[in-house]
């Protein structure tokens, strides 16, 4: 007992509060479900068509695109200078493609793609490699060459984006 309250009364609040919590998470869950099938509902239905190569068809297109992800192991860490000291990139990097023929094609020329990745990112400096805007661009300028290097090997082959999965600067 705790100030004249017994503890199976207290164990039992805490379970219905829980209870209750639960049973709140779900209805509102639900709702937004309901509200999100009616807006789609609306849109399907309001007539508005979409012109072939529009930007919202391209948009389209991206959704219906059967995108993939494959994630480079072991992570890179990597050294740079940076004001006269060595410092370590330690990253490991996923890349989002289209399609089974993609995965297929980055999983068989890996060590390419792995061996081009060192090259590239230990050619970076101090700014690329800390800064978000450096970062961005060298997400960038990644996603340029490594989509150069898997063409070349596989025409049909396509990577949609390099993502820094894990990043860590020291």
């Amino acid at each position: 007992m705790i100030n004249g309250i017994a503890f199976r009364d207290i164990k039992s609040a805490a379970a219905s509060c829980l209870i209750v919590f639960c049973l709140l998470v779900l209805l509102l869950s639900a709702g937004r479900t309901a509200m999100a099938q009616e807006d789609a509902q609306e849109d399907a239905t309001s007539g508005e068509s979409i012109e072939e190569g529009s930007s919202e068809g391209m948009a389209d297109d991206l959704v219906e695109a059967d995108v993939r992800y494959v994630r480079i192991h072991p992570p890179f860490i990597l050294n740079f200078q940076a004001r006269g000291a060595l410092r370590y990139l330690k990253t490991e990097i996923g890349l989002q493609v289209n399609g089974d023929e993609s995965v297929q094609a980055v999983e068989e020329n890996l060590p390419l793609l792995k061996s081009n990745l060192v090259l590239f990112l230990s050619a970076q400096d101090e700014i690329s490699i800390t800064s978000p805007e450096g970062k961005f661009e060298m997400k960038e300028k990644a996603l340029d060459m490594l989509q150069a290097v898997i063409v070349e090997e596989r025409p049909s082959a396509e990577i949609l984006e390099v993502l820094f999965v894990n990043y860590f600067v020291e």
